[in-house]
């Protein structure tokens, strides 16, 4: 399927939350509170982090006012996807006494319709990590596949990496890869309010671009978005070379093998950790 690619304003982007929401969606974005960005449900346009940007290195984490209006004018927040997709408290089954034991009765709550509204491109390439690890193979997780498949994504091309960013090192940024419905590039404008070059990744997601009102995107729109991705990806805080980094860990492992094993053998398998990795 060729993508379609067109101009949408600030209204149209409303109109699109109002598409969704009409479908049956649920919102979930990015959202300034106390000091920080986080993800959690959205009404409209205004729900987002107006104006907000992020100051991000290693232990150190800061929100503060900009100088113009970006709705996504930030990197990314302290909090994933996941979440939503994976919960860390979910209902699995219930038991009932019975006189000769207990009976095991699966549950099978209906899965939200959740349409995530800002991925990024690293972001998205977690959420496909997932996908490989409970979709993939001959099993697939139930709760995660009903969440996933109901799932719509509005994707966001990082216009403004972080010091602590290295999605170009990773191949997953800064524009978004496959795997989005829909994908947007704000543009910044010195005397108006930013514009957006917006995207089809999926048929349902051209099924929401054909029902906007797009102003067509000019060659020179193309080759501006392009220009402005290069830059992010000439900006990016931090270079890492995988096959040095996994040599690195092999080393370690092989210098202190005693300690390794300590350390596995403290492990409780609470699983604890892989609710604050995002994938």
């Amino acid at each position: 399927m060729a993508a379609q690619v067109g101009i949408i304003d600030r209204a149209q982007l409303q109109a699109l939350f109002e598409l969704l929401l009409r479908d049956g969606y649920t919102l979930i974005g990015p959202q300034w509170q106390q000091g920080v960005i986080v993800y959690g449900p959205l009404q409209s346009v205004s729900d987002l982090p107006e104006g907000w940007t992020d100051r991000q290195e290693k232990g150190f984490y800061r929100t503060e006012a900009r100088e113009d209006q970006a709705l996504f004018g930030y990197t990314v927040g302290p909090t994933s996807w996941k979440h939503f997709l994976y919960p860390p408290r979910q209902e699995l089954f219930q038991a009932c006494r019975r006189a000769d034991g207990l009976e095991i009765l699966p549950v099978t709550p209906e899965a939200p319709r959740y349409a995530l509204i800002g991925v990024r491109g690293c972001e998205l390439n977690a959420i496909q990590i997932q996908d490989r690890v409970f979709l993939g193979g001959p099993y697939a997780d139930p709760h995660y596949q009903a969440r996933r498949e109901k799932a719509f994504i509005l994707a966001v091309n990082c216009t403004e990496p972080g010091a602590t960013c290295f999605c170009v090192s990773a191949g997953t940024g800064p524009a978004a890869g496959p795997g989005y419905d829909l994908a947007l590039t704000e543009r910044l404008h010195a005397a108006a309010l930013p514009d957006y070059l917006l995207r089809s990744g999926s048929p349902r997601g051209l099924r929401y671009l054909q029902a906007l009102q797009l102003q067509p995107a000019t060659p020179a729109d193309l080759a501006d978005e392009t220009r402005t991705l290069e830059l992010a990806a000439r900006q990016m805080g931090r270079q890492l070379d995988f096959p040095k980094a996994r040599e690195a860990i092999q080393t370690a492992y092989a210098a202190r093998p005693a300690f390794w094993q300590e350390l596995g053998e403290r492990c409780l398998a609470c699983t604890s950790c892989t609710m604050v990795c995002p994938t």
